[in-house]
């Protein structure tokens, strides 16, 4: 019943993509990995090293060193999606990321709100995803990036191509606060006849702070988007003990909506593990599960 439901919900947002003012492509912005799904809003702007590739990657320079990343999205019945990223330093004040994203479903029974039971047609989803990043230190305590993202989704039988780039600036304030900017879905240079907007776009703000000679980040993050409720977030992140870290975040949406997550990182010399549970309210709950290989000596919190 979950199932149906969930079909009911994929393929009634479809039908509103091709209205004006709806947004398009149902899937870009699941393809994320766990440390940033942990954390959430408040740490959009400002999360660095591959969790930059999906947020703001002009932070890509914040972390030093290669870093090789595979992430696994659990989602419902079925429901999954693959993530691997990668990202490198160039020289010693711009680097380079990229990554590829894959979700999908087999075959499941289109629903409607008038034959609950399904309509006999089966729909299947496939969304793939493709982006570069680059980011560049402008000033000793400023730095800017910009990433282009090209996606394939399909749903059923209805295929969209779109292409979008996403842009930001990060400032260090002080060693222990760094403010970042980010602009996601700027622009289509493909896009769907029957589509106004393929790709959401949303302007995140936010704040991290290292909390000093403690063993803890604070972050808190604004939302904004024309198409989509704003938001507020706040996160948080704890560590390290014996290589563990813990995250929480709490989101507030227009509405008076409360988003929770939680998530739990393992470091070992060069490899880390993160784990994030976000609940989805109606449609079930989400788990994530992140590798990261680093080749670089890491600073702990």
């Amino acid at each position: 019943m979950r199932k149906l439901a969930l079909a009911a919900f994929v393929l009634s947002s479809a039908a509103f993509a091709g209205q004006p003012g709806r947004e398009g492509v149902l899937f870009s912005r699941l393809n994320l990995d766990s440390r940033l799904c942990s954390l959430g809003i408040g740490a959009f702007a400002v999360s660095e090293g591959p969790s930059a590739l999906f947020a703001n990657p002009a932070a890509s320079v914040l972390s030093s060193g290669v870093s090789l990343q595979a992430s696994h999205l659990a989602w419902l019945e079925r429901f999954n999606g693959e993530t691997i990223a990668a990202q490198a330093p160039v020289g010693e004040y711009a680097a380079l990321g990229g990554s590829v994203f894959l979700f999908s479903h087999e075959s499941i029974e289109v629903t409607t709100e008038e034959l609950p039971d399904g309509t006999g047609q089966l729909s299947s989803i496939l969304d793939v995803e493709a982006s570069i990043a680059a980011s560049q230190w402008v000033r000793e305590d400023a730095a800017a990036g910009a990433a282009i993202r090209v996606l394939r989704e399909k749903l059923g039988g209805q295929s969209t191509v779109a292409t979008a780039v996403d842009a930001g600036v990060i400032w260090v304030l002080n060693p222990e606060a760094i403010l970042g900017l980010s602009l996601r879905g700027l622009g289509r240079l493909f896009r769907d006849a029957d589509l106004r907007d393929p790709f959401p776009f949303s302007a995140d703000a936010g704040l991290r702070y290292e909390v000093p000679y403690a063993p803890a980040r604070i972050y808190c993050g604004v939302r904004l988007s024309p198409f989509s409720p704003s938001s507020l977030g706040l996160g948080a992140e704890l560590g390290e003990v014996l290589g563990t870290c813990l995250r929480s975040k709490v989101e507030l949406r227009e509405g008076a909506k409360v988003d929770l997550g939680a998530g739990l990182g393992v470091r070992k010399d060069m490899w880390n593990l993160d784990f994030a549970y976000i609940p989805v309210t109606d449609l079930g709950s989400a788990f994530r599960v992140t590798l990261t290989l680093k080749f670089a000596r890491k600073k702990s919190l």
